[in-house]
């Protein structure tokens, strides 16, 4: 099995480095990557064949999540926006974001992890978009502290800031989620368990049009009192945005993970 926390020079020496390329109707794709586990996991779940498909584009154009709304359009995302990833891993969905949507001005990656950020570096390369994202090896948080604790997972995609016991420790470099939000207008946030915290500790919206989020329901914390917690997250999207796109029924199925979205047209 790869080491998920490899560096790129260290894969190539464990002979588990390799590039994975995928031709879909919107871009020829090629990415670096560490491991099998990563093409599995990362890159099939995202890069998807159709220009709709993929986890994090579900709840946009998916009718059940819609409550009624209209889906947004491809049009809807190829504006001249400036987006966040929130954990951006090795830079599969800011590549996906600035390949295929060309009026998008400029995407903010945010990713702690030093070895997930060459790989992105990479892939942003290999793919010819570089120009248009920013990789900032920062943790999001919800205070003020320069650094935080980072707990790393045996999934190089699910390390988080909340801790979780038997991982190992390191300290990262951290930006209090207020001040990022104020570079962009766009947010896709996949941040391992923190989505809650982080969400609840947004002190204004109003510049924000679409923000697109995966939710944890399998870690303990967000576990318990799930649907209440559930509840208070989707009262905050409801309160700041026009339209909400979600699974009503996540909070109270078996669901390990779901995504929502909310957008306002005019902002």
């Amino acid at each position: 099995m790869a080491d998920v926390l490899c560096s790129i020079e260290e894969a190539r020496l464990a002979g588990t480095l390799q590039i994975y390329e995928k031709r879909t109707k919107y871009h020829d794709y090629r990415f670096l990557v560490r491991s099998e586990e990563e093409i599995k996991f990362n890159i099939s779940q995202n890069i998807s064949i159709k220009p709709t498909g993929g986890e994090y584009f579900k709840p946009l154009f998916i009718p059940h999540y819609a409550q009624g709304f209209p889906s947004l359009t491809l049009a809807d995302l190829d504006q001249e926006d400036t987006w966040l990833d929130a954990g951006a891993h090795i830079g599969i969905f800011a590549v996906r974001m600035l390949t295929q949507f060309p009026r998008i001005r400029k995407v903010y990656a945010y990713e702690p992890f030093h070895n997930n950020i060459e790989f992105a570096q990479q892939n942003l390369e290999m793919n010819g978009v570089e120009n248009r994202c920013e990789l900032v090896e920062k943790a999001i948080v919800v205070d003020d502290s320069p650094n935080v604790e980072f707990f790393l997972s045996h999934d190089s995609g699910k390390h988080s800031v909340h801790p979780v016991k038997g991982r190992e420790i390191m300290v990262v470099p951290a930006e209090n989620i207020n001040d990022v939000l104020k570079k962009v207008n766009c947010v896709k946030m996949d941040i391992e368990g923190m989505e809650y915290e982080t969400i609840k500790a947004v002190r204004d919206w109003s510049n924000i049009k679409l923000i697109i989020v995966e939710y944890h329901f399998h870690y303990s914390w967000l576990l318990e009192n799930r649907k209440s917690k559930f509840a208070e997250i989707m009262q905050i999207m409801t309160d700041n945005f026009e339209r909400v796109y979600v699974n009503t029924r996540a909070a109270s199925h078996k669901h390990f993970i779901t995504h929502f979205a909310a957008f306002k047209k005019n902002i």
